[in-house]
């Protein structure tokens, strides 16, 4: 599996971050113009359309900022699941030879 480098999952982090809160200010704008009166029933439904339009794209964007969380999280998990398992390798070079020698030098019981 190869990484994501931390950057790169920040730099998309913030860039939906920007698009989510420049589609909030869309919508926060299809509000105030929705609210006005003396509006036709056309008028009324294309700004509903477009405040519908408008929330669908903010929630696919919160769905795609959770999951590049998603990613980070499971990256940082890996990487500690590789640090273990290289560890144990370590662990195995370095001290089976001395429980080895250990073993090998243990004096025998005998009842």
């Amino acid at each position: 599996m190869e990484r994501v480098s931390a950057s790169l999952i920040e730099e998309i982090r913030s860039a939906l971050v920007e698009r989510y809160n420049r589609d909030q200010e869309i919508q926060q704008m299809i509000e105030e113009i929705g609210a006005e009166e003396g509006l036709n029933e056309k008028e009324l439904f294309v700004i509903h359309q477009a405040y519908l339009e408008v929330k669908e794209r903010m929630q696919y964007t919160a769905n795609l900022m959770e999951l590049w969380n998603q990613i980070e999280v499971v990256q940082d998990r890996m990487s500690m699941l590789n640090f273990m398992k290289a560890w144990n390798v370590i662990c195995l070079v370095m001290f089976f030879p001395l429980i080895n020698r250990w073993v090998m030098v243990r004096p025998i019981k005998t009842t």
